[in-house]
This record gives C-alpha cells, structure tokens and sequence, in this order.
C-alpha cells in the first residue's frame, strides 16, 4: 500500500470529471474512493475538463467539495489552462475576457499573468447602443475612459448573458477590434442586390485573434436532456459573423479532442508522475463519458480511451460507432472500472501464454507434434481478438 506495483509503474490515468466523477455537481457513487485507490497505489492522475470559467484553484475547490475529498489545483487542467503559455504573445495588446461572468474573467486574468484587458461587461457599458435592451445587472460596469482598440479575444467560457454577448463579440470583429471605427465588415450586396449597410465594407477576413475554449456543445447535468453550453456559443458566433460577413471566422478552439489541450495535460501529468518517484508515463489510461471530446481526442494521442455510461453517453449501443473506445464500463467504480479492467485483462492474457506453454510441453513430453509458431503466437481469440473490451 502506497507504492506503486512493477505492474502498475509507467501507468497514469487521465480522468474527465464532468459525467465521470460527478453530474450537476453531485457525486457519482464510488468516485471518491476510487480517486484514493489511486492515490493509495501512487498511480499518477490529473483531471482534464472542459469545462473552465475561472482559475484552476477554484476549480479544484469546488471539485473537492463535490467529490469530499482533497483535490490539488496542480492535478486540474481546464479548458482554457493552455492559455498560460500564450499569455507573452499578448503582452502588448489589449485583450477581451468573456467568461460566465465578468469577475470570473478578472480571475483567470490575474491568475495567468494578462495585463492589459477589458471585460464584455466593460465594453457594453462603453458602447451601451451596442444593446440597448440590454437590463442585466451583471452589465453595470463603469464605462472605460478611452475605448481601448482590441488586440485579441479571450472566450474562457459562455457568458450567463448569450445575447449581449454575442452582439458584441461578433461587433468586435467585424471591426477588427475597433469599435470606435466607421466601417465594419459586411457582404459585398444584401440578397435583395442592395448594399447591407450604407457604412458596410467588402472588407477582408478578420485577423483579430480569438480563442474559444471547450468545444463541447452539450454537456449531462442533472436534467434529463443534455444541456447546451460553450461550443454551442461558439456555433451561434461563427453561423452569425458567417451570415453577415459572408465569410469564414478564423479562431482556435482549445479543449479535448484537439492535441494543444492533450500535449499541455500531459506535461502536467509528467511533473505529477515525478512529484510521486514515477518514470514518465509510457501508457496512459484517459476516462471520459463524451465520445466526440473524450474518446477522439484519446484516441488521437494514442492513449488508451475509456468509454463509461454515466454522462453523455446513454446509447445502449456496446461502443461509439463514430470514436470507439478501448473499454467501455458502465462507470469508473467496481470491478468494471476502467484501469482494474485492463490490468484483469492483463493476467488474463498472461494465464493464457502460461497455460499454452504448459500444454506445449506435455505435448512434447508425449511426443506430440504441437506447432511451436502457434504456441509462441496463438491466434487471439474470443475478447482477445477485439481492441475494444466490454464491461458487463
């Protein structure tokens, strides 16, 4: 107890939380105590979410309140977590913060180093024309003295307010920053052959940086009907800077599945791994209940990808036809729970060859004429034949 067996040296695990270890903030049965099995067996893990809206640390609190347990903001990467390394190519221009509120974008600001910024509450109290219906409290930021020109935009994550938001995101860039300037980006003619507006420009495609963060469109709550959230945000931006613009919005997405988010999680998991006297991971285990998200971007790096029925995924299907899992478990706990499946199924596999080497030999001890080829490289059978295992 607390150190980690030959078999397990080289293994980590990377854990998604939302649908996997907790649903609308309540825990799932047996998370936590399958988080200090882990940590008993000082086998190194990290939770890597999509979610986000404020600072690793916070994050981290609320978890370990969820979950009843200790969780290290060290062990938490967020959606928006790869930004801390970008934050210098930013250094000299001012940056837009959406996040779910404007004193959670403040948050992650301070805690990533940004210096120069202004919030979407600020800028639609500056420019309160932008939404004139405009009535939520939130918004009631004292105006900016002199209207800063926009040099980059920084989505941490939906904003509670979509419409003022989004009036003012795709504002932004159709202006290239610059709100305080007469001409904007329009089609070159409305459908009706008329030009769309009499100060409209056939302008080029915006080059204003702007990162989303998490890609997710829905996400499992507590509802029975996934929730919609910040990829559908993202959605609504582009179709709109689309219809308006004519043309495609240039922008990057940060979150699982893209590789950014995985290659940053996986330093982290690293330093996690030589904080516990680990070598580096060589097989790493990923747990996610989000096939698209999850299980793409698992199965992408090359890890081995973890399929549990306790969040997005509810078909009754044995895997995703579309990203299909290694495993798929009804949830993380048990004896179905995803890395106690693989290491069974390695001693399995090892019975296998010990019972095939043990019949080679009384084979030869009868002067039986057993291919020695078959014996050393036996056709897998059976769930040995299958990359995917299924738990039942």
């Amino acid at each position: 107890k607390g150190v980690a067996t030959m078999e397990h040296r080289g293994k980590a695990i990377i854990l998604d939380v939302d649908g996997v270890l907790h649903r609308g903030g309540i825990a799932l049965p047996g998370a936590k105590e399958s988080l200090l099995r882990l940590e008993a067996a000082k086998i190194p893990f990290i939770f890597l979410t999509n979610s986000g809206g404020c600072p690793e640390s916070h994050k981290a609190q609320s978890y370990a309140q969820i979950l009843d347990t200790t969780i290290d903001a060290d062990a938490v990467v967020v959606s928006h977590s790869p930004l801390r390394p970008l934050v210098q190519r930013f250094s000299n221009k001012v940056v837009l913060l959406v996040s779910t509120t404007n004193s959670s974008a403040i948050a992650i600001a301070e805690a990533y180093g940004i210096e120069h910024y202004v919030t979407y509450g600020q800028m639609i109290a500056t420019y309160p024309a932008l939404y004139a219906e405009c009535t939520s409290q939130e918004h009631k930021c004292v105006p900016l003295a002199s209207p800063p020109v926009i040099g980059a935009v920084f989505v941490f994550h939906e904003p509670l307010d979509w419409g003022t938001s989004i009036q003012l995101l795709v504002d932004v860039l159709r202006t290239n920053g610059d709100l305080s300037a007469a001409e904007y980006k329009g089609k070159s003619d409305a459908p009706d052959g008329t030009q769309s507006a009499s100060t409209a420009t056939n302008m080029s495609a915006s080059n204003l940086p702007i990162y989303f963060c998490n890609p997710d469109v829905e996400y499992a709550s507590q509802a029975h009907i996934p929730r919609f959230t910040c990829g559908a945000f993202r959605l609504c931006i582009e179709s709109l800077y689309m219809n308006t613009t004519g043309t495609v919005l240039q922008r990057e997405v940060l979150g699982k599945p893209f590789p950014i988010s995985y290659m940053y999680a996986q330093n982290v998991l690293n330093k996690r791994a030589h904080n516990l006297n680990q070598p580096a991971p060589t097989r790493i285990f990923a747990v996610g209940d989000n096939p698209l998200s999850d299980i793409a971007g698992a199965n992408k790096m090359g890890y081995t990808s973890c399929l549990v029925r306790t969040g997005c995924f509810q078909s009754t299907a044995d895997n995703d036809h579309r990203h299909p899992a290694t495993l798929v478990c009804p949830s993380i706990v048990g004896r179905c729970s995803p890395f106690l499946s693989l290491s069974l199924r390695a001693k399995q596999t090892r019975a296998v060859k010990k019972f095939l080497i043990f019949l080679h030999a009384t084979q030869l001890d009868r002067g039986g004429g057993l291919d020695t080829g078959a014996v050393n490289k036996p056709k897998p059978t059976g769930i040995f034949s299958s990359r995917m295992l299924t738990c039942e």
